[in-house]
């Protein structure tokens, strides 16, 4: 991986990527396939990062309003969430950009 030229480059893969993300879920593929249909690279990677974003699900949309206006969205995981070994119990504190 790190330093692999993979024949595109990173700016036109972000590109190709936001524009994929502005039509439906279920036209991205033919999308790409038409706009860069020559560069099967291009295509291969951005396929990979929509697959990567689908896989996320929610896992960064912020959590339902607790009903406090002032309160900050949330985005971390909720309790009982188990990632491989580990189950998240409680919240512990935020602060900065991140949960504890």
């Amino acid at each position: 991986m790190g330093g692999e030229s993979t024949g595109t480059d990173w700016n036109e893969v972000d590109a190709a990527l936001d524009a994929a993300l502005e039509q439906p879920a279920d036209a991205r593929e033919d999308f790409l396939h038409l706009e860069f249909g020559d560069r099967p690279q291009l295509i291969a990677r951005v396929l990979e990062l929509l697959a990567a974003e689908r896989a996320a699900g929610d896992f960064l949309a912020p959590s339902p309003p607790s009903g406090d206006p002032q309160a900050p969205a949330r985005v971390g995981l909720p309790p009982n969430t188990r990632i491989g070994a580990w189950q998240i119990v409680e919240l512990i504190d935020t602060g900065g950009m991140g949960e504890v």
